[in-house]
């Protein structure tokens, strides 16, 4: 009723007003973690919050390279970066034991990979946290699914989606 009764103007500004705080497409998180973490991340990846304010978990796609480049034709893999409470350090002690289950657009089905620990570099602080999953298909427009992480012998379920 009372949107039958704003002009096309009003509801034009009102929708301005209101589509922003919708968000553009990057779902919430459920399961145990505490949910994604606003503002960039350390390597441009979806960030949430380990439960118990333990750290930070940053899950991202990345490419096989030469140097720092994309290789054309290159496979992909899951990252996971996992973070101090302050960000400035890998999270010690790290997991032990990190599986991505991941649903993929093409087929629909879950596909679950094991993380190993595979640190990236010297010059990067939180490269002690990294684990990577095999080489594989996992360059698609959104992936979704949960990751299942053993920490301290608890285990955290965390579901994701990104872009």
């Amino acid at each position: 009723m009372i949107l039958q009764l704003l002009s096309k103007a009003a509801k034009l500004s009102l929708a301005a007003v209101l589509l922003p705080l919708l968000g553009c497409g990057s779902s919430g998180t459920t399961g145990s973690g505490s949910g994604i973490v606003p503002g960039p991340a350390p390597h441009g990846g979806q960030m949430f919050a380990l439960p118990g304010d333990k750290g930070f978990v940053e899950i991202l796609t990345d490419y096989e390279r030469i140097g720092a480049r994309k290789k054309p034709g290159s496979q992909s893999q899951i990252v996971v970066y996992f973070l101090s409470p302050d960000q400035t350090s890998a999270l010690s002690p790290a997991p032990t034991s990190v599986t991505a289950t991941i649903i993929t657009p093409e087929e629909g089905e879950a596909t679950t990979v094991t993380l190993k620990p595979q640190p990236a570099s010297d010059k990067d602080p939180l490269s002690a946290g990294r684990f990577v999953s095999d080489l594989g298909k996992f360059d698609y427009d959104e992936i979704r699914g949960e990751l299942t992480i053993t920490l301290d012998g608890d285990t955290i379920k965390q579901s994701f989606s990104f872009r």
